[in-house]
């Protein structure tokens, strides 16, 4: 039996009489939980302060989880209240060794004691064993389950949704094989490569410029997308070159924080650089970032797109308070850490082409960096809080060839343009035609190479893989 179900029996929530469960350990309040609850009919509300405690009591909801609000005496009249803490769990854990593990951890480990043992004791002599074995154990399941479902969408025709799903995929599995310390598995990436080349190149991609900016398929669409929502005050945080296996790694690092992440994914434009891609976001133009002559700033765009806001923009190197956000409708970060550390991160002769250096190198940083103070801090200040990226990044390895003539990018090597009446039959490269903007070709490198020094190993960015073409976009309600 599940550990979803244990907590139902245990509480009895089965039970049609009103009832609320103040639940201090956050567990029944986390989706993993509420979703068990919808998919088996249950009906519930979550009311986390007051007032939200004082609606779900008169619209008579039957039950209500909150933390430690004070419930008054008019309400508890009408509800039988129930606690519920880490004690409670149906298990043989010692609740002791569960208070300074996050909520990802504690569930990771619930589904091994509920999957594999359920009589297994935990207790401060073995919990970082088990909890290793759960995270192994769990890492597998989801492996297997992520290959099963890339199979699935490589056997029906291409379109962009299903390269949006299989990105998706194929990023959270890089991260997990970082977890587990293995690579990923190359022939499934060959066929992803391959799947989603062939469609690229035909043109269609192009399709998803159609789409409104409602269903937000493209990063020009997140400012179109913002406008109609910009209600309060708003934080736009661009992490530049953060791909959706960097997501996964930057998500895991923000877990004690316990944000509710409402994740979306889109594309990148090609070429997949800064210079045309974060552009895009900011100015919500997708032909204009290709007028090189245009002088706008990413600051001044983002100004004349909410022209009734204060706006600011911050690097990463300023300081961020509760003094220098007074007044401010709308904030913008940019952080370049991803991409400096992809670009600074050296591969050893003979190295694994995986990104585990790359990882770690990102992980320190993270753990070193004020990143997390900050973005708190914007959610006590009563922001939204929405994350973006421009593009990702792949592990790639030189051809020996350097494209200098055309390279708009020298830290982006797997992509360079010219206009098509200036190229020559000599560059024998794939090309993709920029849709929209006359006369404007981009050459790739072939496969997962480089404009670079033959037999060179390095992470950049550029081309068309679904690595450096599908980012994530997450909101953050304050």
């Amino acid at each position: 039996m599940s550990w979803q179900n244990k907590i139902i029996l245990k509480l009895n929530l089965e039970d049609p009489s009103r009832r609320i469960v103040i639940d201090s350990s956050g567990l029944l309040r986390c989706e993993v939980f509420t979703n068990h609850l919808k998919n088996n009919g249950f009906e519930y509300e979550i009311a986390l302060n007051f007032n939200s405690l004082f609606s779900a009591s008169n619209s008579k909801a039957k039950l209500i989880f909150t933390a430690n609000v004070e419930i008054p005496s008019f309400v508890k009249k009408n509800y039988a209240v129930n606690s519920f803490d880490l004690s409670d769990l149906p298990y043989n854990i010692d609740f002791e060794v569960l208070k300074n593990r996050n909520l990802s951890e504690i569930i990771v480990l619930l589904n091994y004691v509920s999957q594999i043992n359920e009589h297994l004791s935990v207790n401060q002599k073995n919990i970082q064993t088990v909890l290793q074995q759960a995270i192994n154990h769990s890492t597998k399941n989801r492996i297997t389950e992520i290959q099963t479902q890339i199979d699935e969408i490589l056997s029906l025709p291409a379109h962009y949704n299903r390269l949006l799903e299989m990105g998706i995929l194929w990023g959270e599995w890089v991260y997990l094989c970082f977890k587990m310390g293995i690579s990923p598995d190359l022939e499934i990436q060959n066929k992803i490569d391959n799947y989603s080349e062939n469609y690229i190149l035909s043109g269609k991609l192009k399709e998803i410029f159609y789409e409104q900016a409602e269903k937000l398929k493209s990063v020009d669409k997140i400012i179109g997308y913002l406008k109609p929502r910009i209600k309060n005050k708003t934080a736009l945080i661009c992490f530049d070159c953060m791909g959706v296996a960097e997501w996964f790694l930057l998500k895991d690092f923000l877990q004690s924080v316990e944000f509710q992440f409402h994740e979306n994914y889109l594309f990148s434009l090609i070429p997949s650089i800064t210079l045309f891609s974060r552009n895009a976001i900011f100015s919500g133009n997708y032909e204009r970032v290709w007028l090189l002559n245009d002088n706008h700033t990413e600051e001044k765009s983002l100004s004349e797109n909410f022209p009734n806001s204060e706006v600011k923009m911050f690097r990463e190197k300023h300081t961020i308070n509760s003094e220098n956000l007074l007044g401010l409708d709308f904030v913008s970060i940019i952080y370049n850490f991803f991409d400096d550390l992809a670009h600074s991160t050296h591969f050893p002769a003979r190295t694994e082409k995986n990104k585990d250096l790359y990882f770690k190198a990102i992980s320190e940083y993270l753990h070193k960096s004020k990143i997390k103070e900050t973005l708190v801090l914007l959610k006590n200040e009563g922001y939204t809080l929405y994350f973006c990226s421009d593009h990702g990044s792949v592990i790639s390895e030189g051809i020996g060839k350097a494209e200098g003539k055309y390279l708009i990018d020298k830290a982006s090597k797997r992509a360079s343009y010219a206009n098509k009446s200036l190229l020559t039959s000599a560059l024998n490269y794939k090309q993709y035609e920029i849709p929209f903007v006359k006369d404007k070709i981009v050459l790739l490198a072939e496969g997962r190479t480089m404009f670079d020094t033959k037999g060179n190993v390095a992470i950049t960015h550029g081309g068309i893989s679904l690595e450096e073409i599908i980012v994530p976009f997450i909101e953050i309600k304050p």
